[in-house]
């Protein structure tokens, strides 16, 4: 099992801008630089797994729950932490809301593989 803790991610609406072509927003380029600076340590899963989120808004206003989870699922392949964010490789995930913290809004993720707990 991996644990690891991420900043709050853009919402899904801000990842992309481009209606012509399609590119990563400023916003989401900065968010991964910081994310995969935090996952630098994760293991590799190679093998399906679960994933278990716990989302931590600012405030009231902040979005809803599913609309982080696209840019946090594409830094964990594109990290090489799981194969692919496809229902073959994800095949159970569970989302909570834990709560408001205005000083530090984020994700909570704990990764656990099929084969290697």
């Amino acid at each position: 099992m991996f644990n690891a803790v991420l900043p709050m991610p853009p919402s899904v609406n801000g990842l992309f801008p481009g209606k012509q072509r399609r590119y990563p927003s400023k916003q989401y380029k900065d968010w991964m630089r910081v994310a995969m600076l935090t996952l630098r340590e994760a293991p590799k899963f190679p093998d399906p797994v679960r994933i278990n989120y716990t989302v931590y808004f600012k405030n009231k206003g902040s979005g809803d729950l599913s609309n982080r989870l696209k840019a946090v699922e594409d830094i964990l392949v594109k990290r090489g932490i799981i194969v692919d964010d496809s229902h073959l490789w994800i095949t159970d995930f569970s989302m909570s809301f834990g709560g408001y913290d205005k000083q530090n809004p984020r994700i909570e993720l704990s990764i656990q593989g099929r084969n290697n707990g």
